[in-house]
């Protein structure tokens, strides 16, 4: 049955129901399987990179490393960025594109993750962790995605973050919650001689990106099950057994034929 909108309804599983399922494309596999999760409006409510960077804008962190990228991100989005203006009014710039739709979220998210230029690994991981500590991680993750990180840990199953927010902060959080950042792939910016560059290191973990990279560092393992609320994790649900749909944004669920296998996780 058709919503008011014409929509399928996505079938809707509880977190015991998703788990049952889980176990028996598990049992069925013999060789290495692994999860993939997106993270900001799935695994947690929020988004960390946005609040990475206005944390960034908040405290005038943006260093002279980033500018001429950034002014360079403003010609070629047509943006009427001041050249005089300080680095953080160049991203803020940028960033007010990216809120209005006039800045595309794939240069956007990359931004986030260079806009740091200039700042070394310590300066970076301390910035991000009281990122996390004021975005109140904890408190912002999903119950029932614990259940399901629980389980693929109890069952030889590789917990697998992919994320569009810059690895800094995607990997601190996944320390948090006891997952090693080998198994983080996000948006890397590129580094030299110890500090970030206004540049990135490896391909975007947006789109189609994200499986893409998760089949270059896991091509063997079978993905049992992916989780994603957006249109744009339609790829990486697409290439799992169970392709779960987590608080769905409206994108999503406009394009749920595409994807008939796709169920909902409810209870979140």
């Amino acid at each position: 049955m058709a919503d008011e909108r014409g929509q399928a309804p996505l079938r809707a599983l509880t977190v015991a129901e998703l788990l049952r399922e889980l176990e028996r494309e598990r049992a069925s596999v013999t060789g290495p399987a692994m999860l993939a999760c997106d993270c900001d409006g799935t695994l947690w409510r929020g988004d960390v990179g946005e609040a990475q960077l206005e944390r960034l804008l908040a405290v005038d962190g943006v260093r002279e490393a980033a500018r001429d990228a950034l002014l360079a991100e403003g010609r070629a989005a047509h943006l009427a960025l001041d050249a005089a203006d300080s680095p953080t009014a160049l991203a803020a710039g940028l960033y007010a594109g990216y809120r209005s739709g006039r800045y595309r979220d794939a240069d956007a998210f990359a931004m986030m993750a260079w806009v740091f230029a200039g700042y070394d690994a310590g300066e970076l991981e301390a910035f991000a962790d009281r990122t996390l500590d004021a975005f109140g991680l904890a408190t912002a993750l999903r119950q029932p995605l614990r259940a399901v990180l629980a389980w693929a840990e109890a069952n030889d199953t590789e917990v697998w973050l992919v994320s569009a927010s810059p690895l800094a902060i995607v990997a601190r959080a996944a320390l948090r919650m006891g997952i090693p950042v080998e198994r983080v792939i996000a948006v890397t910016p590129r580094v030299g001689g110890g500090v970030v560059e206004p540049g990135l290191a490896a391909p975007l973990s947006y789109g189609h990106g994200k499986i893409e990279r998760l089949r270059a560092v896991r091509p063997a393992h079978e993905l049992i099950a992916a989780f994603g609320d957006s249109a744009y994790d339609l790829e990486l649900l697409a290439a799992a057994r169970v392709p779960v749909a987590v608080a769905p944004g409206p994108a999503l669920r406009a394009r749920a034929a595409e994807l008939p296998r796709m169920v909902e996780l409810v209870e979140i």
